[in-house]
């Protein structure tokens, strides 16, 4: 197995250019070339502890499987700055990915694109230790679902999940997502069909536009909050997702519209 460490994207993206012309490839992993090159930018250490470990290829030498170790995901680590979706980065074609470390953070873009490629669209659940992600951290993914439990997304100021190809998201602590409309939290992706926002003992307080542009008619948004803020709940995501079943559950036990309900209950049901 090969071992590579974290470098700098400019370095990286170097060498890759310099694999594809060595080895007339379109896949800049090939038969280990990558790693002896990360180690010569690196000073030839093999035995890093942060860094990817690269464990499955497909026929033509591509990563398919690998193991993380690392406290967080670097910008770009697994991702591409090019918004065009078929980027053929050397992540584009991962079916696993496997952490081994206590992840704590991802930094922006740190998965944009990653998977997009790949021949088996796989689901992802982020370690519960990861409280922090990035501004377009899963941007473009080709990751067919992803759970994520950090709290608080307003932060991001970009869309976290957008034009992602997922079809499932959970955010099952998210109370916070970013009020600016034009950053909705997975604006654009358009192939979900199931997300939960919130959960029992996690009530959203703050939820912006967060399905803007999900238009799909098979979309079902399930979202946690206090009776209180259902109504502004629900109207935030109507907002962009036009077509879309949208539940409201108590995250609590509250009441609504001067009826009580046990926390998990069903406040609103909207049809579109």
């Amino acid at each position: 197995m090969n071992r590579y460490a974290v470098m700098p994207y400019s370095d990286y993206e170097n060498a890759c250019n310099e694999l594809r012309i060595k080895t007339g490839s379109n896949c800049p992993i090939t038969s280990g070339l990558l790693a002896e090159k990360i180690h010569s930018i690196h000073g030839g250490d093999a035995s890093v502890s942060d860094g990817i470990v690269v464990t499955a290829r497909d026929s033509d030498g591509c990563a398919t499987e690998v193991d993380f170790y690392g406290t967080s995901v670097e910008q770009y680590q697994f991702g591409s700055s090019r918004t065009d979706v078929n980027a053929r980065i050397w992540s584009s074609w991962l079916e696993k990915i496997a952490f081994k470390s206590t992840l704590t953070a991802i930094a922006p873009y740190a998965f944009m694109t990653c998977g997009r490629n790949a021949a088996n669209h796989f689901p992802i659940e982020l370690p519960i230790s990861c409280t922090s992600v990035g501004s377009g951290a899963f941007k473009l993914c080709g990751f067919s679902s992803i759970t994520c439990y950090a709290s608080d997304l307003s932060g991001a100021s970009e869309t976290v999940f957008s034009g992602a190809n997922l079809t499932s998201l959970f955010l099952p602590f998210a109370v916070k997502y970013h009020t600016n409309s034009s950053y909705g939290t997975f604006r654009g992706a358009t192939a979900l069909t199931e997300v939960q926002l919130g959960s029992e003992g996690y009530g959203i307080t703050q939820i912006g536009q967060p399905a803007r542009d999900c238009t799909q008619e098979e979309l079902v948004i399930t979202a946690y909050c206090s009776g209180a803020y259902a109504n502004v709940c629900l109207t935030g995501l109507r907002s962009g997702a036009a077509n879309a079943t949208i539940i409201i559950k108590a995250s609590e036990d509250t009441a609504y519209a001067g009826v009580n309900y046990s926390a998990g209950e069903t406040i609103i049901t909207s049809n579109p």
